[in-house]
Protein backbone atom coordinates (compact mmCIF):
# COMPACT_ATOMS: atom_id res chain seq x y z
CA UNK A 1 0.00 0.00 0.00
CA UNK A 2 1.50 3.06 -0.67
CA UNK A 3 1.87 5.81 2.20
CA UNK A 4 2.49 9.79 1.16
CA UNK A 5 5.50 9.49 4.46
CA UNK A 6 8.13 7.36 3.30
CA UNK A 7 9.62 4.65 5.27
CA UNK A 8 12.77 6.63 6.33
CA UNK A 9 14.59 3.32 7.53
CA UNK A 10 14.22 1.27 4.82
CA UNK A 11 17.08 -0.22 3.07
CA UNK A 12 16.01 0.64 -0.72
CA UNK A 13 15.77 4.06 0.41
CA UNK A 14 19.46 4.07 2.19
CA UNK A 15 20.95 2.56 -0.84
CA UNK A 16 19.14 5.08 -3.22
CA UNK A 17 20.36 8.02 -0.75
CA UNK A 18 24.57 6.28 -0.48
CA UNK A 19 24.20 5.58 -4.49
CA UNK A 20 22.82 9.02 -5.17
CA UNK A 21 25.32 10.73 -3.11
CA UNK A 22 28.53 8.91 -4.43
CA UNK A 23 27.39 10.05 -7.95
CA UNK A 24 25.96 13.24 -7.17
CA UNK A 25 29.68 13.69 -5.57
CA UNK A 26 31.85 12.50 -8.42
CA UNK A 27 29.89 13.84 -11.30
CA UNK A 28 27.75 17.28 -10.36
CA UNK A 29 23.86 16.96 -9.49
CA UNK A 30 23.42 18.30 -12.38
CA UNK A 31 24.97 15.95 -14.34
CA UNK A 32 23.26 13.01 -12.69
CA UNK A 33 19.82 12.13 -13.74
CA UNK A 34 17.26 9.86 -12.09
CA UNK A 35 17.43 8.10 -15.15
CA UNK A 36 20.75 7.48 -14.68
CA UNK A 37 20.51 7.04 -11.07
CA UNK A 38 17.80 4.26 -11.48
CA UNK A 39 20.24 2.26 -14.23
CA UNK A 40 22.95 2.63 -11.61
CA UNK A 41 20.68 1.07 -9.00
CA UNK A 42 18.71 -1.43 -10.46
CA UNK A 43 15.77 -0.38 -10.23
CA UNK A 44 12.83 1.61 -11.99
CA UNK A 45 12.41 5.63 -11.19
CA UNK A 46 8.72 4.63 -10.27
CA UNK A 47 10.90 3.19 -6.98
CA UNK A 48 13.01 6.14 -6.31
CA UNK A 49 10.12 8.36 -6.68
CA UNK A 50 8.00 6.14 -3.85
CA UNK A 51 10.95 7.25 -1.65
CA UNK A 52 11.71 10.84 -2.67
CA UNK A 53 8.82 13.50 -4.19
CA UNK A 54 11.56 14.55 -6.66
CA UNK A 55 15.00 15.20 -7.50
CA UNK A 56 15.58 18.53 -5.29
CA UNK A 57 14.08 16.49 -2.52
CA UNK A 58 16.69 13.83 -3.25
CA UNK A 59 19.16 16.43 -3.39
CA UNK A 60 18.44 17.36 0.02
CA UNK A 61 18.98 14.43 1.53
CA UNK A 62 21.73 13.39 0.25
CA UNK A 63 23.44 16.80 1.57
CA UNK A 64 21.88 16.82 5.01
CA UNK A 65 23.51 13.40 5.26
CA UNK A 66 26.97 13.85 4.17
CA UNK A 67 26.62 16.79 6.80
CA UNK A 68 25.73 14.96 9.73
CA UNK A 69 28.76 11.81 8.44
CA UNK A 70 31.09 15.08 8.57
CA UNK A 71 29.28 16.90 11.90
CA UNK A 72 29.71 13.03 13.57
CA UNK A 73 33.33 12.94 12.43
CA UNK A 74 34.34 15.97 13.92
CA UNK A 75 32.71 15.36 17.28
CA UNK A 76 34.42 12.12 16.70
CA UNK A 77 37.83 14.28 17.16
Amino acid sequence: MYSKFPDYFSPVREKILDTATELFLNLGFKSVTMDDLAQELGISKKTIYSHFKNKPELVKECTLGLFHKIADGIDCI
